[in-house]
């Protein structure tokens, strides 16, 4: 505590002095995961984790926001903004997260191959937590695949209609990263058998800029299956060329 009120003091006489200071001790960290089949957000900050404040309706936290004492569930699409506080006042910068909840959200999902290790965190299930990831930057959000497709299965819990997929995949030929050359769509009830609803190849990947949206006449299905093919060898002419291309996939929504 002593340590921590001296630290105090050192900023406030930065900040008196018109001195920029980084504030990441007071910076809100956000994870999402899942715990018995829940999806849930974990917030953590390098002091007091009982200082932090957030809401779930888009608005910016103030003190008198909800406090955290909990990972929080989500069950819906919602932006979740959260900040630190002491004393009444914020400490920090806002962390906000959007959440976008779908049928595939926080369910079961398999690979057939696993992501590359160097561009794996989170695993398959950052593909079915809700949150998307940005086309500027591959951050945590993506998983990539270097030279293989990308074969997911994702288990909806039950038999249910749906008539429409979406996928975010990526595009940096300096990276060696590459668009698929195409990506379809398989539903089945029993998980064994497989049939093919719809497809885009790379044209149309192209025109959604990364993306996909797949609509397809209404199916009943427990168990969906994405294929995202991999272009398979870097064309002649760009970048990497004759090497193996880079598939890079985020989240995987289902209605």
């Amino acid at each position: 505590k002593a340590f921590e009120d001296r630290v105090i003091r050192h900023f406030d006489m930065l900040k008196e002095r018109g001195i920029n200071y980084s504030t990441a001790i007071y910076e809100v960290i956000g994870k999402a995961d899942i715990e018995n089949g829940k999806v849930i957000y974990q917030l953590s900050v390098a002091k007091d984790p009982k200082n932090i404040r957030y809401t779930i309706d888009g608005s910016e936290p103030t003190w008198k926001s909800l406090l955290y004492t909990q990972p929080i569930e989500i069950t819906k699409s919602t932006t979740v903004k959260s900040a630190y506080f002491e004393n009444g006042v914020q400490k920090g910068t806002v962390t906000p997260q959007e959440f976008i909840f779908t049928k595939a959200t926080g369910k079961p999902i398999s690979l057939v191959t696993p992501p590359n290790e160097a561009y794996s965190k989170g695993g398959a299930f950052s593909l079915v937590d809700g949150i998307k990831g940005s086309q500027r930057n591959y951050n945590k959000a993506w998983l990539g695949f270097l030279g293989t497709d990308v074969n997911a299965t994702i288990d909806l819990g039950s038999v249910t209609d749906v008539s429409n997929v979406k996928i975010g995949v990526l595009e940096r030929q300096n990276s060696w990263i590459y668009y698929p050359k195409g990506a379809k769509v398989l539903v089945s009830k029993d998980n064994v058998n497989f049939t093919e609803v719809a497809s885009v190849n790379k044209d149309e990947i192209i025109k959604s800029e990364g993306n996909i949206n797949i609509n397809f006449t209404k199916q009943s299905a427990r168990y969906v299956k994405v294929i995202v093919e991999n272009l398979g060898i870097i064309p002649d002419g760009l970048t990497g060329a004759g090497g193996k291309p880079w598939t890079f996939v985020d989240e995987i929504s289902i209605n």
